[in-house]
């Protein structure tokens, strides 16, 4: 159970100080363009590792085909880097994995 705030003498509540946060910037987990695999694998790992539906994700592919990058995920560090190793586990056939980058967001 939580204790009750202490009043001042003159009956007002005292405020408790709280620890300051500091925030870090958010990281963007960016696919690169890839000539080699096909849209459609590129598409599957998108939804797989962003948890899209086909549509968004289709449209991250174009996005990233046309632009030459386009950014899956915006996160924390950490939730960042482990998108980024998702998107390296996934191979089709003897190609190697999709390009994928981590930037600190602006």
């Amino acid at each position: 159970m939580s204790e009750p705030l202490e009043m001042n003498p003159e009956g007002a509540t005292l405020t408790v100080d709280r620890p300051q946060v500091r925030h870090q910037k958010p990281w963007n987990v960016i696919i690169l363009n890839d000539d080699h695999h096909s849209m459609a694998f590129v598409v599957a790992v998108i939804q797989k590792v962003a948890r899209c539906d086909l549509d968004r994700a289709t449209r991250i592919m174009i996005e990233a085909h046309t632009q030459g990058r386009a950014i899956i995920f915006t996160g924390c560090l950490e939730q960042a880097e482990l998108k980024q190793e998702q998107v390296f586990s996934f191979r089709e056939g003897e190609m190697g994995a999709l390009g994928c980058v981590l930037e600190q967001a602006v």
